[in-house]
């Protein structure tokens, strides 16, 4: 059985101990799993996930991807640059972050990029969430995921409204040109397909949210005693 607690003190995960444990030790830390990258010390939110995990791990890896789109600055300019259906190369990622971030080194812009483009490749993340899907050889496409567990939909509102300071968003907030984050962003869903998922929730005797959707309304209320964590688990749960 998985023991989160020792998982640090051997070398069973497998993994070089200098030059990949860093890297992903600092993922873990930006999805809150583990709470810094010394202790390394699970969170209440990460034994959360892990509980979440034995019965639907694709709800876990998209919760994941919505807090590394709010905490890791690559994965950040990723879901805020590359459109769906947009077709890029590695080269096409490193120019992009080059041409924003000047001032970094290009074996910098190299190395994290590096570092997210194999999270796509060896989690869920790219090919099933649909962040990054195989083209050909060199070419690959963020071709977007509806699919959305409605836990996880309702995390994600909830995070955006933490970023907002405001618990009262419209769904047509969320398709602007100029907005920077919240679920289009993360994962591309439709506008129709957004709504019914609202719809579930509204309706859902857990009421984590309300959704005033009819007769040319799109206005979603969240609850003032929930936080992101605490709304997914009193859906998961």
């Amino acid at each position: 059985m998985f023991n989160h607690d020792d998982y640090f003190q051997t070398t069973d995960h497998g993994l070089n101990v200098k030059e990949q444990l860093p890297s992903f030790v600092k993922w873990l830390v930006q999805a809150e799993i583990l709470s810094d990258t010394k202790k390394r010390e699970i969170t209440p939110f990460g034994k959360l996930l892990i509980e979440i995990y034995e019965n639907n791990p694709s709800l876990v890896w998209q919760i994941i991807w919505i807090n590394l789109t709010y905490n890791s600055p690559i994965a950040h300019w990723y879901s805020q640059n590359v459109s769906f259906g947009s077709n890029f190369t590695d080269a096409d990622l490193r120019e992009g972050v080059k041409n924003d971030y000047s001032s970094d080194s290009t074996t910098t812009i190299k190395n994290v990029v590096y570092a997210l483009t194999r999270t796509f490749k060896e989690s869920p993340i790219g090919e099933e969430l649909g962040q990054m899907t195989k083209v050909d050889k060199n070419t690959y496409t963020r071709s977007g995921f509806s699919d959305i567990e409605v836990e996880a939909v309702a995390y994600s509102l909830y995070k955006y409204a933490q970023i907002k300071e405001s618990n009262l968003m419209r769904v047509s907030d969320f398709y602007k040109a100029d907005e920077k984050d919240g679920i289009y962003k993360e994962f591309g869903i439709s506008k129709s397909d957004l709504e019914k998922k609202l719809r579930f929730l509204s309706s859902d005797s857990h009421r984590v949210l309300v959704a005033e959707l009819n007769m040319g309304l799109d206005h979603i209320t969240l609850r003032d005693d929930l936080t992101p964590e605490k709304a997914l688990e009193t859906l998961a749960k």
